[in-house]
């Protein structure tokens, strides 16, 4: 959607429940750890979920936290998988870094290859 479009609040609400949802099943946790991670409580994690209300700053930042992601990125539903990606491969130590890089490169030359 373009930047200068606004969005309904009740639009963005579900929008960030659906994206809040799939970043805490995509990282195996349940709502109960991704609260416990996060410093909130897990009623507030499921009400998040639930589309039921927005969250503060504050917790925007718990949350983020909580998931192991900048702010921005929780917030960016834009954001396609290989930011994603590139944020996870970012925070691996340096060696599992030069790991991910190599199955890359080696998977994208696998397809120059075939193409």
């Amino acid at each position: 959607m373009p930047e200068h479009v606004e969005r309904p609040a009740l639009d963005r609400k579900k929008l960030f429940a659906k994206r809040l949802r799939r970043l805490r099943a995509n990282l195996g946790l349940t709502q109960e750890e991704l609260a416990e991670r996060s410093e909130l409580s897990a009623d507030t994690i499921r009400r998040l979920e639930g589309s039921k209300f927005n969250p503060s700053l504050e917790t925007l930042h718990k949350i983020a936290a909580g998931l192991e992601m900048s702010t921005g990125l929780l917030l960016d539903e834009e954001r396609d998988a290989v930011d994603q990606l590139a944020e996870f491969i970012r925070r691996l130590p340096a060696v599992q870094q030069r790991m991910a890089f190599a199955v890359i490169y080696s998977l994208h030359h696998s397809v120059l290859m075939e193409g």
